[in-house]
């Protein structure tokens, strides 16, 4: 692949790729720290793929799996990402692996038990996730050495960090979203 998008340039390989489009594989299921790698992919497939080359990717685990299917747009979907990838050369950006994707998870498929408007449910759960919740596994993403050296002094869940959450993560989750409602 050679394509120059949004003042970026992107030369080489993709992975995985074979006539039959873009094939992944986890032996967890798939969830925040997956998301952004298979979208981007898929968008790097769509936009590089001959016509010998399905422009459909799976991602199979034991718990589900992920399937993507040909997109008219993907130039339009890359865009915003090489757009934020030139951004975070000069300062980090407010893009958090599990907050962001809790963030435009909740955004795009609100749940219907929910009393709290869509964008109070997804502040909530991106709260929740950096902060960490009481009952959670996981710590928050605010412990995270790495994310408190780059927004030290600053709380990244601002107005910023909403947009880059919907604008990058929310296309991919409603694509997922919507293959799962073709499969039923």
């Amino acid at each position: 692949m050679d394509l120059e998008l949004a003042g970026v340039r992107v030369h080489g390989w993709l992975d995985g790729v074979t006539s039959c489009g873009l094939f992944d594989w986890r032996l967890a299921a798939p969830g925040a720290w997956d998301l952004a790698g298979f979208w981007l992919r898929h968008l790097l497939l769509n936009v590089a793929a001959t016509p010998a080359i399905a422009r459909e990717s799976l991602l199979v685990s034991p718990a589900g799996d992920w399937q993507l299917g040909p997109l008219g747009n993907a130039h339009e979907l890359l865009e915003p990402w090489l757009a934020a990838y030139r951004e975070a050369l000069c300062a980090p950006l407010p893009l958090l692996t599990r907050s962001s994707y809790d963030f435009a998870k909740a955004l795009v498929t609100p749940s219907a038990k929910s009393r709290k408007e869509p964008i109070d449910a997804a502040r909530d759960k991106a709260q929740a996730a950096w902060l960490g919740a009481e009952f959670s596994p996981l710590p928050g993403e605010a412990l995270d050495p790495w994310y408190a050296l780059a927004f030290r002094e600053r709380d990244p869940l601002d107005e910023r960090f909403e947009q880059l959450a919907e604008q990058l993560l929310g296309p991919a989750l409603r694509a997922l979203a919507a293959g799962e409602e073709d499969a039923e």
